[in-house]
């Protein structure tokens, strides 16, 4: 008898409830499994195999990928060798891994107390033991860990859901948001000193690779105080701001 797959998915605190309802509108053979803040498991159909879901009709699915299960415990080193154990039973995932993302749910709201989708110190250091512990041959290079993924490559997830619980499993890069650890977008070039607004303008040109050029001119309308607009500035591109309210001196200088 075959083992219960799963998928699981990961999304904004608070949108678990819209995510479950739109795919069971979309994807009605998907059984939901399990939820926490940000992170949602489903039951596949019997058969399926990891690449059927490579592509999810989701708009609040941040990210999402084919669960190898998980692995539990308090201390990091051993659980980053279970980790490979776990990967090593499981054949929807090539060998060896070349590319590992690593990140954290979303325990809140982005901008509650300064929170953004991301990089942790917590994600930086399993992603460290994750490399560190993998069993490869002499001759087999690292891998890559929390790097932007090459576009259709196969990653494997590691999804903190606590820190004492991991989430293993494998996704592929099909996507520019699936390339991107977790999905979230990289904010490593992103100064968002006058508002969040930067940071969402930020993310939406990367993500939509809109062909916006150096020069072109741009109108953006309730734009005080000037996070996207600066955002465009920082690109190269004139633009013109339509507010009552005032502008950030640093948008206007």
């Amino acid at each position: 008898m075959n083992e219960s797959q799963f998928l699981f998915v990961c999304c904004q605190a608070g949108a678990e409830q819209a995510l479950k309802d739109e795919l069971a509108r979309n994807r009605p053979e998907l059984r939901f499994a399990y939820s926490r803040p940000g992170f949602v498991t489903f039951k596949l159909p019997p058969e399926s195999a990891a690449g059927d879901y490579a592509e999810l009709p989701s708009v609040f699915a941040r990210t999402h990928g084919f669960s190898l299960g998980k692995v539990q415990g308090f201390d990091a080193a051993k659980l980053a060798e279970q980790a490979w154990e776990l990967v090593a039973s499981h054949p929807a995932i090539g060998k060896p891994v070349r590319q590992i993302h690593v990140w954290q749910r979303d325990e809140r709201l982005p901008g509650d107390d300064g929170f953004e989708p991301g990089p942790t110190a917590l994600s930086e250091e399993v992603g460290r033991l994750l490399a560190e512990k993998m069993p490869r041959e002499s001759a087999a290079p690292p891998p890559e860990v929390n790097r932007v993924s090459r576009p259709g490559s196969q990653v494997m997830d590691c999804v903190l859901v606590d820190p004492q619980e991991w989430w293993l499993g494998v996704h592929e890069a099909s996507s520019i948001p699936a390339r991107w650890p977790g999905g979230a977008c990289p904010l490593d070039d992103a100064s968002p000193s006058v508002s969040r607004a930067y940071l969402k303008m930020y993310e939406a040109l990367e993500w939509s690779r809109m062909p916006v050029r150096a020069r072109d001119l741009c109108a953006e309308i309730g734009s005080s105080p000037g996070g996207s607009c600066l955002a465009l500035l920082d690109r190269g591109l004139r633009v013109l701001g339509i507010d009552p309210a005032e502008m950030d001196e640093e948008v206007l200088s």
